[in-house]
């Protein structure tokens, strides 16, 4: 079928943010995210695998999904999405089909 996503299944409201570049304390410029989202958007959530690593004496947990929503122009591989309190990097961004009507959205969830 070649017609608009239906909306059932985009039951998870993400809000989507993009990187501000700013000075830290000893003047080094580094990426941070405003305290408030830029946009949202509405999502069906596929869980993949998850990982840990062991790194300079703590556990890092990782989980892989892959979000479904409508097409979004905004987007980018370097926004961050956060659904409550937990945060997610996009490690790709897909239009499907190249028709700019649906993405698919692989994020890595980082618990620290």
């Amino acid at each position: 079928m070649g017609g608009l996503m239906e909306a059932g299944p985009l039951r998870h409201r993400f809000g989507v943010y993009a990187p501000t570049t700013a000075a830290d304390a000893g003047g080094t410029l580094v990426e941070t995210f405003p305290g408030s989202a830029d946009s949202t958007i509405w999502a069906d959530i596929d869980w993949g695998g998850g990982d840990e690593k062991q790194q300079a004496g703590r556990t890092d947990a990782s989980r892989t999904c892959m979000l479904t929503t409508r097409y979004n122009s905004t987007l980018d591989e370097k926004s961050r999405l956060k659904f409550g309190s937990r945060w997610f990097k996009i490690t790709r961004l897909e239009i499907v089909g190249e028709r700019n009507r649906e993405h698919h959205i692989y994020c890595t969830e980082v618990m620290t």
